[in-house]
């Protein structure tokens, strides 16, 4: 609320009001113990029957909620690069280290993984395209029913957040105070125009709302890169 007030005509620092339901349904939860969202108990068996006819007869397997956001251009060609998440293969060196500690991963997003891949790791990642359910199901499932949950920042973050007793990974964060519900953040690396990082204390406090690309903003002071490869790696090691 201080920064807010000290920032009042960035138009940035006011939250849209779609992101202030969440944030004040997760603080309602933490607050007032409001019961969990979830499915109904029969829509939860058909997921789970079709997520174990998936992987076969492995044994010992949780399920991790994985949400890509590699962002589309709409339909005026507007498309704010920045707070979006970066291709496929950025996130594959991560996908097969959850596999190789048990987890079924289920992605969604507008990303459909190639078939080589989902080949290669033989059901323990799926997607609505590849499981044979409803895709509004599945998508529900993963945000809510999961048992841990990554990913870019966008609304199925958002929405998955509303479980909050599950600790989550938030990757190519930006803006700083995107932070939200019980979040682990990897920011974005962001660079003034001369190359130089800007500092920590610049990020949490000048440009905590800034989102680079966004409307509000003619000519970004910053730019900013998504999460290579190796940070997703290092990040989702050290979540797990």
């Amino acid at each position: 609320e201080e920064m807010m007030v000290r920032q009042s005509q960035d138009p940035s620092s006011h939250s849209p009001a779609a992101d202030t339901y969440y944030y004040l349904y997760f603080y309602s939860q933490c607050k007032l113990s409001l019961k969990k969202p979830s499915l109904p108990p029969e829509l939860l068996t058909k997921v789970d029957l079709a997520l174990l006819r998936m992987r076969g007869d492995r044994t010992d397997v949780r399920s991790c909620g994985l949400y890509l956001n590699p962002g589309k251009k709409r339909l005026d060609g507007y498309c704010p690069k920045a707070i979006y998440g970066g291709p496929f293969e950025s996130y594959l060196p991560a996908i097969r280290f959850l596999v190789s500690c048990g987890y079924q991963v289920l992605v969604v997003g507008d990303v459909t993984p190639p078939m080589s891949v989902l080949e290669e790791l033989d059901g323990m990642l799926v997607s609505s395209e590849t499981v044979g359910l409803d895709p509004y199901l599945y998508r529900t499932y993963a945000a809510l029913h999961t048992d841990i949950f990554a990913g870019d920042i966008g609304g199925g973050t958002l929405f998955a957040g509303l479980i909050s007793d599950r600790p989550m990974l938030g990757l190519n964060t930006i803006p700083f105070a995107t932070a939200f519900s019980n979040m682990w953040c990897y920011y974005k690396h962001a660079y003034h125009r001369d190359g130089t990082h800007l500092s920590f204390t610049e990020m949490t406090g000048k440009y905590a709302f800034h989102n680079p690309g966004d409307f509000c903003y003619q000519a970004d002071p910053f730019t900013v890169e998504t999460n290579t490869a190796d940070e997703i790696l290092e990040a989702m090691r050290d979540y797990v």
